[in-house]
């Protein structure tokens, strides 16, 4: 059964602002001292994300009438393959093959057809890799966005798949907020504006 949620007002805010020459697009980067393994990198994405957060199998879909309410609507074609990308990165493979493939990635629009989100797998750079995300910032604000990838990285490299209790539990998390908190980061709540959480 399909399952459709209104999009909060903050988000279709963000959906609004997005522009071929302003795109509301968090791109991220995580690097890694080792190759990473595709099939177990597949399987977290598809456990730790995709099957955690419904918003990213689901797209955007505007308002029918004047007065109606968009929302998101799951994807009848979602498919996890469409969403994960894999490349090499040209010899030598340094800071500078990483920084033109990136500045190509960024400067694409998401399509709304689709979940607004993808992931790219790097190997090549250096001895290990890097992981390449793009998440719409209407999916959520950035705070819960970096939850979302830690939720996606262990302390041991030995990790199973289990489920972790709570995409938030950890100690790189805990020194975020720490740090969040310190540097006066967090927006102090405004009268009538609700934070929405990611659902």
């Amino acid at each position: 059964m399909s399952t459709r949620r209104p999009i909060g007002a903050v988000d279709g805010i963000w959906l609004s602002m997005d522009r071929a020459a302003n795109l509301m697009v968090i791109d991220s980067i995580m690097w890694f001292d080792e190759p990473v393994d595709w099939d177990r990198f597949t399987a977290v994405v598809q456990r730790r994300l995709v099957d955690r957060y419904p918003v990213f199998h689901q797209r955007p879909v505007e308002a029918s009438t004047p007065l109606g309410v968009a929302h998101w609507e799951d994807a009848p074609d979602f498919s996890l393959e469409q969403h994960l990308h894999r490349a090499v990165l040209p010899a030598p493979g340094d800071d500078a093959c990483l920084q033109r493939y990136v500045e190509a990635q960024i400067q694409r629009p998401l399509d709304r057809a689709h979940p607004l989100w993808e992931v790219h797998l790097l190997d090549g750079y250096r001895d290990g890799a890097v992981v390449l995300t793009r998440f719409h910032h209407a999916l959520a604000d950035g705070i819960a966005l970096a939850q979302v990838l830690l939720s996606l990285t262990d302390t041991d490299r030995t990790a199973d798949l289990v489920e972790l209790e709570s995409a938030a539990e950890g100690p790189l998390l805990d020194r975020i907020a720490r740090w969040v908190q310190e540097h006066a980061l967090v927006p102090e709540a405004v009268p009538g504006v609700a934070v929405e959480e990611m659902q």
